[in-house]
């Protein structure tokens, strides 16, 4: 299980992830290859919500309809700003306060 950048492919180090059905709720956070694991209970919930986080992206969740047949999930995330940021600033004169 991965969590990517979806525009660069990239790994999200320290993204959170979590695991959400009725009777589980299980969270962890991404390595730093974006890699994450969550041990499920034997046997696994018929359903499964796996909603991944980090800072400046938007967040995701997944719906598993049968989380004991997936081998591996990718969040591919959407950055929150996708164009270009200008950032402006006054310089105070000689004197000035």
């Amino acid at each position: 299980e991965k969590v990517i950048d979806a525009d660069s492919g990239r790994p999200l180090a320290a993204a959170d992830v979590a695991a959400v059905a009725p009777g589980v709720n299980l969270r962890t956070t991404a390595a730093g290859d974006g890699s994450f694991r969550l041990e499920l209970p034997d046997p696994p919930p018929a359903r499964l919500e796996v909603r991944a986080s980090h800072s400046g992206y938007q967040d995701i969740t997944l719906a598993l309809e049968d989380p004991a047949s997936v081998d591996l999930v990718t969040l591919e995330m959407q950055p929150l700003f996708a164009g270009e940021v200008q950032v402006t600033g006054l310089r105070a004169e000689a004197g000035e306060t």
